[in-house]
């Protein structure tokens, strides 16, 4: 009797394991695990409906997630309950380490602004102190004077612009990841230094979109300030992820309350005003602006500059994407340096449209 019973228990045992094992795999393919936080792919649905949709999603492979739509994602956020982003703030590479040179006016390389860097930490651990209880903080920022310039000498583009000449050969991409992933560490310590739960998250590492919110959103349920950058991604034809892009991406999914881009200019201008003495600030951008409208508005790069992701340009287009993704919310682009402002901007002080030193896309 006690045999049959061993022998019962064994193969109870290897049953178990076995359906552990085919949980595993099915929770693989969502790219979840099954300790972690509900997967949402709809804003309601019955009891029924959704051990359906659990079943279909499970046999389907993770890549067929990306799929969804933007918009559905962000009402899928939206209709959950305590959900959306506090404030999602880009720090300008070119703030936290200039393209050119403070010393002699060359173009640098992997040269840090300390004073920008405490500026930045200052104002982001205010932010985090306000938006900590209202759906948390996620700081995105640039690569500046790291990674850029390896990128140039390696021939890599931004994913906006890509082609056949990305194909570059492993060390430039090695070099590049190196650069910019330092420069993310250097904020990600200097945040750690100040109290807040920073912790970097890596394009790089993850296979999609889909899988970079998803990793930024257990980041945040954690009780964490995700630190992402622009990053390299796709081996398969490597290029350059533009921190501004990945901006998009996040107030897509995550529709944050507060949106801020912070520059070395404090705003949109009519023409440079590093170079340009009579270029203006325009005070307010309409979302419904057309590209043709914002062309006028701004000029290329210089042909030395080494910034490969389409600098101010890009980040105004992806500015307007998300004002008009989010209507209602406020996009603020302006500069670090000017405390009250930038105070402002991340919605830690009131902010009046008629004052604000900066630019507002509405």
């Amino acid at each position: 009797m006690a045999t049959r019973i061993q022998q019962a228990s064994r193969m109870l045992v290897v049953a178990l394991g076995v359906a552990a094992a085919a949980a595993a795999v099915a929770w693989k393919q969502l790219g979840r695990h099954p300790l972690s936080s509900p997967l949402s792919l709809s804003s309601s649905s019955s009891s029924s409906s959704s051990s359906s949709s659990a079943s279909s999603a499970a046999s389907a492979p993770y890549a067929a997630l990306s799929a969804l739509s933007r918009a559905s994602s962000r009402r899928a956020v939206r209709a959950s309950p305590g959900a959306g982003l506090g404030a999602l703030v880009k720090i300008g590479g070119a703030v936290l380490a200039p393209k050119t040179s403070k010393v002699d006016g060359s173009v640098a390389e992997e040269e840090l602004d300390p004073e920008a860097m405490h500026a930045a930490v200052a104002v982001l651990a205010e932010a985090w102190r306000v938006h900590r209880a209202k759906g948390g903080l996620v700081v995105v920022h640039g690569a500046g004077s790291y990674g850029h310039p390896a990128a140039k000498r390696a021939g890599l583009r931004s994913t906006t612009a890509r082609d056949d000449r990305n194909r570059t050969a492993a060390p430039g991409v090695a070099a590049t990841r190196a650069s910019v992933t330092l420069l993310n560490v250097l904020l990600v310590r200097a945040l750690v230094d100040a109290g807040i739960p920073a912790v970097s998250v890596s394009p790089f590492a993850a296979p999609d979109q889909t899988d970079l919110i998803a990793a930024m959103r257990r980041c945040l349920a954690a009780g964490l300030v995700p630190v992402v950058h622009g990053d390299v991604i796709d081996l398969a034809a490597p290029a350059v992820l533009s921190g501004d892009v990945v901006m998009e991406w996040i107030a897509d999914a995550l529709a944050p309350q507060t949106v801020v881009f912070f520059t070395d200019v404090a705003g949109v201008y009519t023409a440079d005003p590093k170079y340009n003495a009579t270029a203006t600030r325009i005070p307010i951008v309409d979302a419904t602006t057309s590209d043709a409208e914002l062309a006028a508005l701004t000029t290329a790069p210089p042909d030395t500059s080494p910034d490969v992701t389409g600098g101010l340009l890009t980040k105004i287009k992806s500015a307007l994407a998300i004002a008009r993704t989010l209507p209602g919310t406020p996009v603020a682009i302006t500069a670090l340096h000017d405390r009250p402002t930038a105070l402002a901007a991340v919605g830690v002080a009131p902010l009046d449209a008629a004052t604000f030193a900066g630019t507002l896309i509405t």
